[in-house]
């Protein structure tokens, strides 16, 4: 039986979707409710991996229009994440929301969440269904 089968410093966005082995330290976790988000370190770098709960999954079978995402990465989770918990969900339209604090919107920030039907709202802009 292998120990590992990969560190934490080897593992690449080519290894997504891929079974892996790792062995490490629990560094930090982020529980947004829906989805935990969780760091294991070793030795030679750190890997985030994320574990979905019930109620993120429950969201796919809503069938939503719209899922505003936050992406500010400080006090919820960044672009990548979100483009992940995107992906889950499975809405028609993807918005990201609450880019950075101070500012009500920013363009480089959107455009960093790279989700499948991605929908950039500016302010003052309306969406219509």
């Amino acid at each position: 039986m292998e120990f590992r089968t990969h560190t934490c410093g080897e593992l690449r966005e080519s290894n997504i979707g891929q079974n892996v082995k790792l062995s490490g330290w629990l560094s930090g976790t982020r529980d947004l409710g829906a989805v935990i988000f969780f760091v294991l370190r070793d030795f030679y770098g750190s890997t985030q991996a994320v574990a979905t709960t019930e109620e993120m999954k429950a969201l796919a079978d809503e069938h939503l229009d719209y899922a505003f995402l936050p992406i500010d990465g400080i006090y919820n989770m960044d672009a990548k994440e979100a483009a992940h918990c995107a992906k889950i969900i499975g809405a028609k339209q993807n918005v990201p929301v609450h880019m950075k604090p101070g500012e009500l919107f920013s363009q480089q920030m959107a455009e960093s969440f790279d989700a499948d039907n991605r929908l950039i709202v500016e302010p003052g802009q309306t969406i219509c269904w």
